[in-house]
């Protein structure tokens, strides 16, 4: 049946089913590989962010680096029609790329995390993650990305009313 237990049953096309409540979900196939989206459609088709986290647990196999640049990207692609629900994509995906130790995934993530924050109105939250991911690029050497984040923080910081830092921030940025 397949190491999740009870909680699979074979799909029609050679993948594991997961069952959770009476909805099915894509889940980790021992014999085909998942494809990323096919994670994140079932991960998302989860209702709360709990019982999302725990099913994509449950896939760990699936970890990679490209099914966390799949989970930013669907961040990215609903963050203006709704910004809490790219903020969840962003941290499932932040998940992965932790687990699976890609700093550049772990750096997009918290960018993307940072987006949503700033455009749901949440500007501390926004600089957290922008600070959180402006280091990533500053110890690894890399100015061009760290230009790139510091012009990220300009206006969230500008709308916490810290415009000192903020002129600092554009400072830096200019100067790559």
């Amino acid at each position: 049946m397949g190491r999740l237990g009870p909680l699979l049953e074979r799909g029609r096309h050679g993948g594991w089913l997961l069952l959770i409540g009476s909805d099915r979900r894509m889940a980790q196939s021992e014999d085909a590989r998942t494809q990323p989206h096919e994670v994140v459609e079932a991960v998302t088709a989860a209702s709360g962010y709990r019982l999302r986290t725990r099913t994509l647990r449950m896939l760990a196999d699936s970890f990679s680096p490209e099914l966390a640049e799949t989970f930013r990207a669907r961040a990215m692609a609903t963050v203006r029609r709704d910004p809490r629900e790219a903020g969840a994509l962003a941290r499932l995906g932040l998940i992965v790329a932790n687990a699976v130790r890609d700093t550049h995934s772990r750096m997009t993530c918290l960018r993307t995390l940072a987006q949503a924050h700033m455009v749901a109105g949440t500007f501390r939250g926004a600089l957290r993650a922008a600070d959180q991911a402006i280091e990533i690029p500053r110890e690894l050497g890399d100015a061009v990305a760290v230009a790139d984040l510091e012009a990220t923080r300009i206006p969230i910081l500008a709308h916490l009313e810290r415009y000192a830092e903020a002129r600092e921030a554009g400072r830096r940025a200019l100067e790559v």
